[in-house]
This record gives C-alpha cells, structure tokens and sequence, in this order.
C-alpha cells in the first residue's frame, strides 16, 4: 500500500507508539487523522486530532461521526491506545477492569464498527489492532490485561475470518515490551533495565516494522514480534 494522500486513522495517537506510529506516517504523506484523550493536539502539521475518551461510546461515537463526516473514504485504521493495569485479582477494582476492557478490546471494536462504512469505500482498506505478547502468554497478576488482550486477538481473527475476501483487512500485532511509560513504570526505569539486557523494543523500531507491515500488499493476518528474538535483549 502506497501511504501518500491515504486516510490513516490512529488511536492512542499522544501515546509512546502511537505517537512514533504517527511520525513516521507523516513522512510518507499521509493523511493522518489522529485520535487521543490529551486536550491539546500534537504538532503534527496538516493533521486532524480528536481529543475522545475512548473509554466512553458516547465519546467514541460522537468522534466517528465526526471522523466520518469530514473523510468519506478511510483507508487504515490503527487502534494503538491501550492501558496496562497489573494487580493481583484482590487488589483489582471494577474502575480497573471496566477502564481495561473498554479501552484495550471495547474502543477498537467500535471504532472498527462505526468507521466501517467509510473503510469500506476505500480500494484497499486495513484495520491494524496492536495486541500484545499477553494476548498469548498468560502472566500473573495481569488478569484483566491479559483477557483484554486475549480478547482483542480473538476480535481481531474473529474478523479477518469474516471478512475474508471482502473489505476491510484485519491484522494484529502481538507485541513484545516496549520503551514506553506504559503499566506504572516510566521509560528511565525501564531503559535501566534494557541496559542490564532485559528485552525491549525502542517505539521507532516499532513504528517502522510496522509501516513495513502497512505497506506489504501480501501482510499475513498475525505478527508476533517478540524483543528478544530480534536482538533486543533477554525474555523474563
């Protein structure tokens, strides 16, 4: 896919990768429509930013519209935002589990459904879901991470299923830990780690594979990238 004058939607678009994402979207032209829960909108010249709290469908429905009035053809949908909150199930609150499922598997699902016309008008549309290695790997203490992120995998195959042959593409990122201030800890801690060899991506490295993934008209419906098994340290 030729990202020049294409409509790229991207959620989470303030945060580490998403905001890398967008960057190098930038770069090749694209029509970027970006999406965040920040009040003020990133410098990113010639792009439309929605401030939406994607944790509320009336938020995400009242974006769509919005999105959809203003570009009647979208061509990519990346679903970036995401929320990691890591607790033991006696210390994980309603607030916690309603905010993870809303925001990590219920935003993509409806801004999947609610721009699908638009999507639909496009030559070659996508949906890009950005799951996560604990969408495969159970953990301890991630319960309503993990099951989010399950559940996003199985969304996301669940449509590629059913949209075979038909518009839009689906494809998830199953994706390893990355140099972002995500779950509680800041990026100086865990640069600190990354430099005693525990495994992270950097964003950027992030943000090109996956415009490579964009770009590749022959893209596989799962890609699982793990840190460790492209040099970036050691898997705990």
């Amino acid at each position: 896919m030729e990202l020049k004058d294409k409509v790229v939607v991207v959620t989470g678009a303030t945060g580490g990768i998403g905001s890398a994402v967008v960057r190098e979207l930038a770069k090749e032209n694209a029509r970027l429509v970006l999406v965040g829960h920040e009040a003020v909108a990133p410098e990113v010249p010639g792009s439309q930013y929605f401030s939406c709290d994607l944790t509320s469908y009336a938020d995400l429905e009242h974006t769509a519209q919005n999105i959809a009035q203003r570009h009647t053809t979208i061509d990519v949908l990346i679903n970036c935002a995401g929320i990691g909150i890591y607790k033991p199930i006696a210390e994980l609150t309603k607030e916690d589990w309603d905010k993870t499922i809303s925001l990590n598997l219920s935003s993509p699902f409806f801004m999947t459904k609610l721009l699908l016309p638009a999507m639909q008008r496009s030559a070659a549309p996508l949906v890009l879901n950005i799951g996560s290695g604990m969408g495969v790997l159970p953990k301890e203490n991630r319960a309503a991470y993990c099951a989010s992120k399950f559940g996003l995998r199985g969304l996301t195959l669940s449509l590629a299923e059913e949209f075979a042959g038909k518009k839009p593409d689906f494809c998830l990122i199953t994706l390893g830990s990355t140099l972002t201030g995500f779950a509680g800890m800041s990026v100086e801690e865990k640069a600190g780690l990354h430099k005693n060899g525990r495994a992270y991506f950097t964003p950027e490295w992030v943000a090109n594979r996956l415009l490579a993934i964009i770009k590749d008209d022959n893209r596989e419906t799962e890609y699982k990238l793990f840190p460790s098994d492209f040099g970036f340290g050691t898997w705990e």
